[in-house]
């Protein structure tokens, strides 16, 4: 899920609504762990709201259908294609 606020309704309060209610449900749900990526101009807000940084040291990862592939995933799906011939 990727969602952002109009820059036009920003410090509107409607941000810290949506991460408060989709927070509490993904909880009430048995959902304990919740990962984001921030801009950094509203980290402060994420960590109002109970988000820590990096937890247990972990540090976020993504890929991306559109992001150039690794050198890994690339000798992978050749080496699947090879199988698969």
């Amino acid at each position: 899920m990727s969602a952002h606020v109009n820059p036009a309704w920003q410090r509107s309060g409607l941000g810290r609504g949506l991460v408060e209610r989709l927070t509490a449900r993904l909880v009430n749900e048995d959902i304990t762990i919740v990962s984001l990526y921030a801009e950094p101009n509203v980290v402060g807000l994420y960590n109002r709201l109970g988000f820590v940084a990096n937890p247990d040291g972990i540090k976020g990862m993504a890929f991306q259908k559109t992001s150039k592939p690794g050198k890994a995933l690339v000798e992978q799906a050749a080496a699947t294609a090879a199988v698969a011939a």
